[in-house]
């Protein structure tokens, strides 16, 4: 019996009584159903795994455990001198271990000066380096973030944010944050050659798989981001959702044909508290997924996930999600099509990463 597991029943045991809160609104307790199916789905686990559960319940144990761990200040609460000076003492010693490559202490030292002094943008963009040197590349762009906020001017933290989107191999927006750092210090060679670096990455991805570089082009993900915020949308992802999870639920698929398992609502056991299925149960055996069904495995979850889902949804979603980008930007989609059409004819490369990260 794994750690993951018991935790993984812990946290649904809380989530399980949040849901009994008046507290909480419809669309609140929706959310948390779902994420009691997925964590329950995941890690193989049910409402009556009660032998997984420690004896204390995950409130107690996490009370316990906060309750020497000092807050760290509101940023709207003035910083003290002596919290200043400690501040800025700990910022000095993860320097230091940053040379000696001792990046955890280092990472550590910048977290307590960020508790004394939260309003300081040094302290976050050096746990970002520190974040960086352990890989942990998406916490440090969130800590530039951070720093940007305090200091819209910091153009050190636009230069490292730049890194770690380019360790990730996003380099269009490595680009974008290394163009800000050398707009806000212009002589600085290391901004200029990281652009350099950036921009020929990005020629070679456009040459080689103009597809991929147009995932990564940050006026597409504006316009994607616009068109999941669209209620239509929304709820025609939702349905969709709605019915994979569900049929996975019942060991069935969308589009079955009738006799099929369909996982609706109906079927979820009386006994299950907060009104969650119990997904472990209902899964049936290997290979006995429904007539008509895709080949299943253990669990009953379907050896190919995509086998079972219905092509004329599918398509819908795509013309629909199609019109609304052409719709919001039509000089960009006519771009894409251009572009992808342009280029359909190139062979794939698998080798379209380049080394040359800075």
């Amino acid at each position: 019996m794994s750690f993951e597991k018991r935790l993984a029943a812990s946290i649904v045991q809380y989530l399980g009584d949040q849901l009994r809160s008046d507290d909480l609104t419809g669309e609140d307790k929706e959310g948390l159903e779902v994420a009691i199916q997925c964590l329950e789905t995941v890690y193989r686990i049910s409402s009556s795994d009660v032998h997984l559960l420690p004896s204390r319940s995950l409130v107690d144990i996490f009370k316990d455990a906060i309750k020497n761990e000092p807050i760290g200040k509101d940023t709207d609460e003035p910083v003290s001198e002596e919290d200043r000076r400690e501040a800025e003492y700990l910022k000095t010693r993860g320097n230091d271990l940053m040379k000696v490559e001792q990046y955890k202490d280092a990472l550590d030292s910048y977290t307590k000066a960020i508790k004394l002094d939260p309003k300081n943008a040094v302290f976050y963009c050096n746990r970002a380096a520190a974040y960086s040197k352990l890989n942990q590349h998406t916490f440090a762009i969130e800590d530039c973030r951070r720093a940007i906020e305090i200091d819209p001017n910091y153009s050190k933290a636009y230069g490292r944010m730049g890194l770690a989107y380019a360790n990730l191999n996003n380099h269009h927006l490595a680009r974008e944050n290394y163009k800000k750092a050398l707009e806000l210090d212009p002589n600085n060679d290391s901004y200029a050659s990281n652009l350099k670096v950036a921009e020929d990455n990005i020629a070679e991805l456009e040459r080689t798989n103009p597809f991929s570089t147009i995932l990564q082009n940050p006026a597409i993900a504006q316009v994607a981001e616009g068109i999941l915020q669209d209620p239509n949308m929304q709820n025609m992802v939702r349905d969709m959702m709605s019915n994979v999870f569900g049929s996975l639920a019942g060991g069935g698929r969308p589009g079955a044909p009738p006799g099929a398992p369909s996982g609706a609502p109906s079927g979820v056991p009386s006994g299950a508290p907060s009104g969650i299925p119990n997904l472990q149960s209902n899964f049936p055996p290997a290979g006995d997924a429904g007539s008509g069904a895709p080949p299943t495995g253990p669990g009953g979850l379907p050896t190919d996930p995509l086998s079972g889902f219905n092509l004329d949804t599918m398509m819908n979603i795509g013309q629909q999600l199609a019109r609304q980008f052409e719709n919001m930007n039509p000089e960009l989609y006519d771009q894409i099509r251009r572009n992808v059409g342009g280029n359909g004819a190139n062979p794939p490369n698998d080798n379209n990463n380049s080394n040359n990260n800075p």
